[in-house]
């Protein structure tokens, strides 16, 4: 029996002193329809457009003309009935309703504040060892870069011999203390003349990745370019790893270790809508949050499918991914909406 339209979906009275509903009420209301419509709306969902369309999808499953006209004729059902909501959106001026319900027919494409179900997810862990030192790594590069340090050290060489005091800044030290290996790896890289940056691929290594035995198919993860404050994977095999992309749960990979290194494994965990995972995984890309910042809630709530379950040392990770909504460009979740935890990969050059 096709799924009927009731008439407060296909209602034909538009009150022209109707309020303007805001963003909120508009997605309320577009939650509320889908409930009721829910077995129409996951018929039509991506099948209106893109690269698989009803047409398509229907013959490839028919095996006979008849077969192809009563599996039809069951679908123009049920786009006639998401038909007539998206036609009452736009009569009622209801445009974010109206562009989000298209998106989701015409592509994959998630609507704002939507929970995708759990089965129809692909859950993906990043996992950063010793975080103590690895956050601390990153916020110094993303306020420096190898040159000042370079700079700040050759001042504390003059410091100490002509014992001048408060050269270095407080974060250097610190950093200094977490990566003890850092100044000799320094000075080798500068007397083998090597691009900066060279010294904190290999304090790293020194300080924390060779302490842990990391599963070699796990996917590294670098500072991105030009993309604020995400961690990318690198193109080459050369980037510094700063976190690890599992593809699979938190729990396979504390198991690998033993219950005292847990306090120094941090683990993001994901459940990434399975229809919007890029074919090649180096589309993917990762954002910090803070926990703290006043718009990280709002923000975690709009893209709920895309962001971790919970914080660790303060910050949460969201997923971004290249868009394949047909109406907008960027990405998903666009990254001008989280730069609450700047990163930015140090320049590379070599010293004169």
């Amino acid at each position: 029996m096709p799924e009927e339209l009731k008439e407060t979906d296909i209602d034909t009275h538009q009150d022209p002193e109707k309020p303007i509903l805001s963003e909120e009420q508009q997605l309320a209301a577009l939650y509320e329809v889908l409930a009721r419509h829910s077995d129409a709306f996951g018929k039509c969902r991506g099948k209106l457009g893109g690269d698989n369309p009803a047409l398509t999808h229907i013959l490839s499953k028919s095996d006979s003309p008849t077969a192809f006209r009563t599996q039809w004729m069951e679908f123009a059902s049920k786009v006639t009935v998401i038909g007539g909501l998206l036609a009452k959106f736009w009569r009622d001026g209801m445009e974010i309703a109206y562009r989000e319900l298209l998106a989701a027919l015409m592509g994959d494409h998630v609507i704002i504040g939507e929970t995708v179900p759990l089965e129809q997810t692909t859950p993906l862990t990043i996992v950063m060892f010793d975080p103590e030192r690895t956050l601390a790594l990153i916020r110094w590069l993303q306020n420096h870069h190898g040159t000042s340090m370079w700079h700040q050290l050759t001042e504390f060489d003059k410091a100490v011999a002509e014992r001048i005091d408060g050269v270095l800044t407080d974060e250097t030290i610190r950093l200094m203390e977490l990566y003890p290996t850092l100044m000799h790896r320094l000075a080798e890289r500068r007397m083998a003349a090597n691009p900066i940056g060279q010294e904190f691929c290999d304090a790293q290594r020194d300080a924390v990745l060779n302490r842990f035995a990391i599963d070699d198919t796990w996917i590294p993860l670098t500072m991105a370019h030009n993309l604020g404050s995400h961690l990318r994977i690198p193109d080459t095999t050369d980037g510094m790893p700063l976190a690890f992309l599992h593809r699979g749960t938190q729990d396979e990979v504390l198991r690998r270790y033993e219950r005292k290194q847990h306090p120094e494994i941090a683990t993001w965990q994901l459940h990434v809508p399975t229809f919007m995972l890029p074919e090649q995984m180096r589309d993917l890309s990762f954002g910090f949050q803070n926990e703290h910042d006043g718009y990280t809630a709002a923000r975690r709530r709009n893209y709920r499918s895309f962001a971790s379950v919970g914080f660790q040392h303060g910050l949460g990770v969201m997923a971004s991914l290249p868009k394949k909504s047909p109406f907008e460009g960027g990405a998903i979740p666009p990254y001008d909406k989280w730069n609450e935890f700047r990163m930015h990969k140090p320049t590379i050059r070599h010293q004169g």
